[in-house]
C-alpha cells in the first residue's frame, strides 16, 4: 500500500507557504488560499480570497501563488519554500516555453520570487497541501473580489493544521 504524502515542515531557518485554488465551472468565482507555517508547523499567516472566475483552473492556481508571494514580499519574509499541488504551474515557472498562455502570471511570479531572496518553488501532492485547499474552499463564504488575511488561526482550520503538525 502506498504511503500518503503528508505536509512536512521546512528546515529550521525557513518558512513554508502552501497555496491552492478552488475551481468550479458552475460558479461565477474562484477561490484562493494560502498558509504560511514555520519549522514547528505553527501557522504564521493565512489568506483566503474570492474573485471573479478566471479563464482556467491553472490561471487560478497561478493567481493563488502570485497572491501568496505578494503577501510574503509585503511582510518582508525571506527563505520561503512555496508549495503548490499544480504540477503544470510548477513546470511553467521552471520552463519559460511551457504553457505560454500563463506567461504573464509566471513572469510576475518570477519577479516577486526575486524579491524574496532564498526560495524554492516545488510541487506537493494534494494530500500534502490540504490546509491550503481547505483555506481556498472557505473563501466560498466571501463575496466576490474580497480577501481576508488571518494572523491567528480560525477554529474551522485547526483540525487540518493539527493533523499536519510534526510528531515531536
Amino acid at each position: 500500500m502506498k504511503e500518503i504524502e503528508r505536509w512536512k515542515p521546512p528546515p529550521q531557518d525557513w518558512l513554508k507557504c502552501n497555496s491552492d485554488a478552488a475551481w468550479d465551472e458552475s460558479k461565477e468565482n474562484c477561490r484562493l488560499g494560502w498558509v504560511l507555517r514555520d519549522h514547528m508547523g505553527c501557522v504564521l499567516w493565512m489568506g483566503a480570497r474570492s474573485l471573479s472566475r478566471l479563464r482556467s483552473p491553472i490561471e487560478a492556481e497561478a493567481e493563488a501563488l502570485r497572491w501568496a508571494l505578494l503577501n510574503m514580499v509585503r511582510f518582508n519574509y525571506r527563505r520561503v519554500i512555496f508549495e503548490s499541488d499544480c504540477k503544470e504551474l510548477i513546470q511553467a515557472i521552471q520552463e519559460e516555453s511551457y504553457r505560454p498562455s500563463i506567461r504573464t502570471y509566471t513572469a510576475d511570479i518570477l519577479h516577486k520570487l526575486d524579491k524574496i531572496g532564498d526560495h524554492r518553488v516545488v510541487f506537493k501532492s494534494r494530500q500534502g497541501n490540504e490546509v491550503a485547499d481547505r483555506v481556498a474552499k472557505e473563501a466560498s463564504n466571501f463575496e466576490s473580489n474580497s480577501s481576508v488575511l488571518f494572523s491567528t488561526m480560525p477554529s474551522w482550520i485547526q483540525t487540518y493544521v493539527e493533523a499536519d503538525k510534526p510528531m515531536v
